[in-house]
């Protein structure tokens, strides 16, 4: 029987595109060729990027700990106050581009500048200054500034259209060989209509959104990961689970699918199920050496979603309860965050190794004693708090209790970037560095500050519009 797109009903030929049902960039690994046409995957790339923005920061953080294939590029900040360029990059916060400095007086061409990438600045000042000898190089932070602000999208109708239709296809893919495909059930043609005539024609619906969009189901978490726990034990922190359960006493088919671990989007797909009933769940892990797991199955449903007010359109609308959602969403999503970085202090040696003796290049006339550099880094992941900086006394204290029960052998140890010369024992440096983060967890929690500096809030009337524009685009 030939293949077809779930949302099109289009036949697919054997050179339709390999696609990911859940994006690679948010370190989807199901790929598929059978459930969704070259030119639907082709319109759907504008509402998988609103997606995708949502978790780029948490994306980029756990760059060290996930598959080069799903680690995220570039992400464009703002520092306050410089109009220079920034990117997060693999969690790092570093200068984009080339900065020309100053210039000689007299030929009036450039005689020194500043990036991020050695060979790059090298071969521009060349370029530039004429000359053909080889540039000094010397390493400085690209900025004095601790924090970067980025703006992005808490929750619109792009965000929950592109889960719905990852949710769906991934789901779809998964169970192509199974006789329970409930993705192709009649009773499910109106959610794939809304699907495809949302993604066709541009065009927002509150109606059928407020019908399909449940929204955020964080009352769920807990019930939902232990019902996982109890199908699939153990996995990793970070990871795509997918849930589906069909009720016919209710006529219900619900499915959530909870994004990295941390947001539960949960949906409507049905209110006329009457084949049987089921709760199907799959697992889709993010981190290196991850793969799918499932599909896992029990014949019951089980309850994993409402209607909530922490998606884009909801009866009775009103900014207190907008914005109260709102804060609730950061606050989940700025945690998270806080805890990719924490996982990645903790699990990559490499990644850290490299971070340690940059710190140490930072100040090449100071000694480049491990230890030195173990603390400045446990500062700057303490640095701020609540969009504050910290009093740095009381950081102090935690590391001076750290470093006074420091192996004295290990104390004078220098890091090197040429091997051969370095005398780090990183074998037993690492698990004292990490010793040193759970003394300031408990103390102070998780590492990083990630903050709202603010938030724009418009409540929309119940008429239909374009995908692209908010109700904030008609306040101008």
């Amino acid at each position: 029987m030939p293949h077809t797109c779930l949302f099109t009903g289009e036949s697919l030929p054997v050179e339709t595109k390999l696609e990911h049902t859940i994006p690679r960039s948010l370190g989807g690994r199901i790929r598929s060729r059978i459930v969704s046409s070259s030119t639907f995957n082709n319109s759907c790339s504008d509402i998988d990027n609103y997606l995708y923005d949502v978790y780029a920061e948490i994306m980029s953080i756990l760059g060290p700990a996930i598959s080069s294939e799903h680690r995220a590029g570039q992400i464009e900040v703002q520092v306050p106050g410089d109009q220079r360029s920034f990117v997060l990059d693999q969690g790092e916060f570093i200068q984009s581009g080339i900065t020309m400095l100053a210039s000689d007086l007299a030929t009036k061409r450039p005689i020194s500048a500043v990036g991020a990438d050695v060979l790059k600045v090298s071969k521009k000042l060349k370029l530039a200054s004429g000359k053909t000898g080889t540039p000094k190089l010397s390493r400085i932070r690209s900025t004095d500034s601790d924090h970067y602000t980025r703006g992005r999208w808490i929750i619109r109708p792009e965000i929950e259209l592109a889960a719905l239709k990852s949710a769906l296809l991934a789901f779809d893919h998964i169970l192509a060989d199974d006789k329970r495909r409930f993705t192709r059930s009649d009773a499910l043609a109106p959610v794939r209509t809304f699907v495809r005539d949302t993604i066709s024609s541009k065009s927002v619906n509150p109606l059928l959104f407020h019908k399909h969009s449940l929204g955020i189901q964080y009352e769920s978490m807990d019930s939902l990961l232990e019902f996982r726990a109890n199908l699939f034990p153990g996995g990793q922190r970070f990871e795509h689970t997918l849930f589906a359960t069909g009720n016919v006493a209710t006529k219900t088919l619900d499915a959530v699918w909870i994004v990295a671990g941390f947001d539960p989007f949960g949906f409507r797909l049905s209110d006329h199920w009457e084949e049987y009933d089921f709760t199907c769940m799959v697992v889709n892990q993010i981190l290196a050496e991850g793969t799918v797991h499932g599909p896992f199955w029990k014949n019951l449903p089980i309850h994993i979603c409402k209607h909530t007010s922490r998606r884009s359109y909801f009866k009775s609308p009103t900014k207190s309860v907008g914005n109260a959602a709102l804060k609730e969403i950061s606050g989940r999503r700025q945690l998270a965050a806080r805890e990719a970085m924490d996982y990645v202090e903790r699990t990559c040696d490499l990644t850290l190794i490299r971070r340690l003796r940059e710190i140490t290049d930072d100040d090449p006339g100071a000694p480049r004693l491990v230890e030195t550099a173990m603390i400045e880094r446990a500062n700057r992941l303490y640095r701020r708090t609540n969009n504050q900086v910290r009093d740095r006394s009381s950081v102090d204290a935690v590391v001076s209790r750290w470093t006074s029960e420091l192996p004295s052998e290990l104390r004078l140890q220098r890091t090197c970037n040429d091997l051969e010369r370095e005398d780090a024992d990183w074998q037993a440096w690492l698990p004292l560095y990490r010793q040193l983060l759970d003394l300031l967890a408990d103390k102070f929690g998780l590492p990083g500050d990630v903050f709202t500096v603010s938030t724009d809030l418009a409540v929309d009337v119940a008429d239909d519009r374009r995908l692209g524009t908010t109700p904030l685009d008609n306040l101008h």
